[in-house]
């Protein structure tokens, strides 16, 4: 079973400021739309956006429940009819990040995730800095195709071992504190697998959900189509260039460890692999078609014309074909490879959530929202684009520290789409970094689910997360800037 971090809402106070706020908000949009004339829709629409804007901040109501605010306000506000609303929660990208997630949730049923990641961290030898770029490598690997909570979870008892491992043999040095929260190889294995579950996230459209939800909008927005492919052309060189910087500043400046060599870690690490024993059908099966949809996602444009007429096959067409192949294949036990309980594990609040963003994106499109919004734009047209993305950047950053990543998402993509049309920039030149920046929360145990996992083993301290994260921040930052001036015109 896939282990999922469930994000905790802030106190009873900031919830109910949150819930009042918002709806003071809206009600002082709705009360000026009366006046507004021909914008007045634009305004019923803004009234919306607040209240959810407030509402996800906050967490005053659950995400998933906000996200189906749109549903009841915009047919009783003349902002859309609910049969266009309901469209948007059964986008086919929403079904593609469904897809993601059950194959995910086969490789935790027959251990294929864990026996991945303890390959890699096998073959690392016994040098501390290398054993914990393994860890990270690792993690970043598995993040790409399961959910980032549920690959820190995994990863943190390999690393607990390690770090436990590691202050026993450092635990007679003379000066060395092995206490939780003082060991500095224990804070770099922590803050590692923490930053590395979010950096391998945004690898693939379905690591994390503020990718699936950038495709969906810049389709809805801008038209632009994003293939699986072509976004791994994005995030596989964001991972490839942040992960071993964020590694040389956690291992080299950070928080160095106190012994260059960790004897025996190799060997605790094979004793780990050998207790999951050798491979089972089951295992070799789901293996053989997770590997086959990732091939089918990345090769589709190159096969698709020979099975299907064009713009009638979708990324999310070859998941739902891999997750039914999960059910419909025995797994040599009796039973299947995925059996009926899989639905229970599904993050509905997710889907859910997605939606909700998708419908106020269109809402803001369809009431001139976007048009008064790109007005207000004109403004930064001085600020030079790779300084403006760097804000964006950053703004993202903080917001994420205190929302979740995807209500964040979901708020601004739609106000960088009107300002990149009020610039005459390409929609994706602004949306595709503030979606990448999305994930990069690293400062706090709240602003990602693996912060708040690595956090609750008491080996790291606020004050050292704010240190590893605000440089990981910057670093991150400054990767996405310029992979994005340099890659995104080329490929959208």
């Amino acid at each position: 079973m896939v282990t999922r971090f469930v994000r905790k809402p802030g106190s009873a106070a900031a919830r109910r400021v949150g819930l009042w706020c918002g709806v003071l908000g809206a009600v002082t949009l709705l009360t000026l739309a009366r006046g507004a004339g021909e914008q007045a829709d634009a305004w019923r629409m803004a009234a919306v956006a607040v209240l959810m804007a407030c509402w996800w901040v906050s967490e005053a109501l659950p995400l998933a429940a906000t996200g189906l605010v749109p549903v009841v306000a915009f047919p009783l506000l003349d902002i859309m009819p609910v049969a266009k609303v309901s469209r948007e929660y059964g986008h086919h990208l929403i079904l593609l990040f469904l897809a993601g997630f059950l194959l995910a949730l086969a490789l935790g049923r027959w251990g294929l995730d864990r026996r991945l990641a303890l390959g890699i961290v096998a073959v690392m030898g016994d040098r501390t800095r290398v054993i914990i770029f393994g860890l990270m490598a690792a993690t970043a690997l598995l993040s790409m195709w399961v959910s980032n909570s549920a690959t820190a979870a995994m990863m943190m008892p390999v690393g607990l071992a390690l770090t436990e491992h590691a202050a026993a043999a450092a635990g007679g040095l003379e000066g060395v504190d092995v206490a939780p929260g003082r060991f500095r190889f224990g804070v770099a294995v922590m803050l590692g697998i923490a930053y590395a579950a979010s950096i391998g996230g945004v690898g693939t459209l379905v690591g994390t959900p503020p990718n699936v939800l950038l495709a969906a909008m810049l389709e809805d927005l801008a038209g632009v189509h994003v293939g699986f492919g072509q976004w791994m052309l994005i995030g596989i060189p964001v991972v490839l260039l942040t992960l071993p910087l964020v590694w040389w500043w956690l291992v080299r400046v950070a928080y160095p460890p106190e012994i260059d060599r960790l004897p025996g870690g190799r060997r605790l690490v094979r004793e780990e692999l050998r207790r999951l024993g050798p491979w089972t059908p089951g295992a070799r099966r789901t293996a053989a078609i997770v590997i086959l949809t990732a091939v089918a996602w990345v090769t589709r444009e190159l096969w698709q014309p020979w099975v299907a007429a064009e713009g009638m096959l979708k990324d999310a067409t070859v998941g739902v074909a891999g997750a039914l192949a999960l059910f419909l294949t025995p797994s040599g036990d009796g039973g299947r490879l995925l059996e009926r309980d899989a639905w229970r594990e599904v993050p509905w609040n997710v889907l859910l959530l997605f939606g909700g963003g998708l419908a106020l994106a269109r809402g803001f499109v369809d009431t001139g929202l976007a048009r008064l919004l790109s007005e207000v734009a004109v403004t930064l047209a001085e600020m030079p684009l790779p300084v403006f993305l760097l804000t964006i950047g950053v703004v993202v950053v903080i917001l994420t520290e205190f929302a979740s990543n995807t209500a964040s998402t979901a708020m601004v993509l739609p106000l960088l789409a009107a300002a990149a049309a009020s610039l005459g920039l390409a929609p994706p030149l602004l949306m595709v970094p503030a979606a990448l920046a999305a994930s990069m929360a690293f400062m706090m145990p709240a602003g990602t689910p693996p912060n708040a996992i690595v956090f609750g083993t008491g080996y790291v301290r606020i004050p050292q997360m704010l240190w590893g994260g605000v440089v990981a921040d910057l670093v991150a930052l400054v990767v996405i800037t310029a992979v994005t001036l340099l890659l995104v015109p080329l490929l959208f």
